[in-house]
């Protein structure tokens, strides 16, 4: 990682919730507000309400991360035949993980970002800009957002990465993609040229370093963001 210059960073999954799979949080959170909720019955509720959402396209600009999850929950708990009155409760124990997930990101970003211009690129829902990046305290740090829905284009599409690289001005060999998915940034980053570091959490299929078999040889796997000014001489 010698010749990095700039980094990009994934949102979901990365940087608010320790490299945890979301559904898999939510799955704990239904289960802390004393839903009992089997986890293939789930996954197929989450992936419903995923569906809805994108072709739905309900959130407005500045809508916040509490107003997402609410949202979610309440699909996917349609979706389930539960009581959708349980929705505010499952968001709000998620919001608070998110919340302390987060702030120990900020950290470690404002540490990054003493030495390099700093990026975020998210499969997100046109709310990330102005709503969640505010919301979460995480608002100025990065030089460059681009969130799928405003883009029109989501990942594993590298020409959502090529957005980032032109904003930065910056070739993609001394940029260093940071994301927990294999498909969505590792691969598609590498395909560009740039460096990539996985955080190895809990994903879909498991945890991403032994789900999947394609991870570039050149990949810096990590267990949690504490590691990366280690990987990127910051200390």
């Amino acid at each position: 990682m010698d010749d990095i210059k700039a980094l990009i960073f994934d949102y979901g999954g990365t940087l608010d919730s320790g490299g945890r799979h979301w559904a898999y949080v939510m799955l704990d959170a239904y289960r802390a507000a004393g839903l009992n909720v089997n986890i293939d019955d789930f996954r197929g509720a989450f992936v419903t309400a995923e569906r809805a959402i994108e072709a739905s396209r309900p959130f407005r600009p500045a809508d916040g991360f509490l107003t997402v999850l609410t949202h979610k929950a309440t699909l996917q708990l349609r979706a389930l035949g539960l009581p959708e009155s349980y929705a505010r409760s499952v968001a709000e124990i998620c919001f608070g993980i998110a919340a302390e997930h987060t702030a120990e990101a900020r950290e470690i970003l404002l540490r990054l970002k003493s030495r390099f211009p700093i990026a975020l690129v998210s499969n997100f829902y046109g709310n990330l800009r102005e709503g969640v990046l505010p919301e979460m305290q995480l608002g100025g740090i990065f030089e460059c957002v681009v969130d799928s829905t405003e883009a029109g284009i989501r990942k594993p599409d590298s020409a959502i990465f090529a957005i980032a690289l032109h904003s930065l001005r910056m070739p993609p060999e001394n940029v260093a993609v940071i994301g927990d998915s294999v498909k969505n940034d590792i691969l598609p980053a590498h395909g560009l040229g740039c460096g990539t570091v996985l955080v190895d959490g809990i994903g879909w299929e498991g945890r991403p370093s032994s789900a999947h078999t394609q991870i570039p040889a050149t990949t810096v796997v990590i267990d949690s963001l504490n590691e990366l000014p280690c990987v990127f001489n910051t200390n």
